[in-house]
């Protein structure tokens, strides 16, 4: 499967191309949950795992789906030869009909093409989201399915590492079961608040440090 415009996007994409251009750090690439991202949320996260600043550039964009991202990986990846390459993808590809291999197929290019070009190069990925919009559109079989490959090539390759995002999104009842979301999102039920990504920070920064600082080791 091919979308009918690949380049719905190139707006937002020259956009983030006009921005100075950082090599040697750390790289969000993905949709817009990492594009809602405020930059002092994220600084903040790595201040006390990366020296350089920013420690961080986000090229999350639009409803990025798999594809668009290995589309734009000679443009919004590569020329910044990023030390850490954080991966972060959830319902687009869903919403716009790929299946669950279709999605990862793609996914898997990018990781490739990345570990092939930058010989030190780290791979993070976030475990794909589970918003309410997702629920509700009933893609959670959709969402475990992918998220299940995911896991399995970070397994399978020692330069991926994976982070599992899933009980972020509940609360917990005291045995650990998911309950309800967390009231952390904006009226669209799936970017988060900023209160949300102020969590979100704290939930994924002990877990990203361990993996980065063992990058200098």
């Amino acid at each position: 499967m091919t979308l009918r415009d690949l380049e719905r996007f190139e707006h937002q994409v020259k956009t983030i191309e006009q921005r100075t251009r950082y090599t040697n750090r750390i790289l969000l690439y993905g949709s817009s949950t990492l594009a809602f991202w405020p930059s002092n949320i994220i600084e903040d996260m790595f201040s006390d795992i990366m020296t350089m600043r920013p420690a961080a550039v986000n090229h999350g964009f639009g409803g990025a789906t798999c594809e668009e991202l290995w589309h734009y990986y000679p443009r919004l990846v590569k020329p910044y030869e990023p030390a850490i390459l954080i991966w972060s993808e959830n319902g687009n590809d869903f919403e716009q009909c790929y299946t669950a291999h279709q999605a990862f197929n793609f996914s898997k290019q990018v990781y490739e093409q990345a570990l092939s070009d930058f010989s030190d190069l780290k791979i993070i990925i976030l475990s794909p989201g589970a918003s309410p919009k997702l629920f509700a559109m009933g893609w959670q079989d959709l969402r475990n399915d992918y998220d299940v490959l995911l896991r399995q090539y970070a397994a399978d390759n020692s330069r991926c590492y994976y982070i599992d995002t899933y009980p972020f999104y509940f609360e917990q009842t005291g045995k650990g079961a998911q309950t309800k979301h967390k009231p952390i999102f904006q009226q669209d039920q799936t970017h988060f608040t900023q209160e949300g990504y102020d969590m979100y920070a704290k939930y994924l920064h002990d877990r990203l440090r361990e993996i980065i600082i063992q990058r200098s080791r």
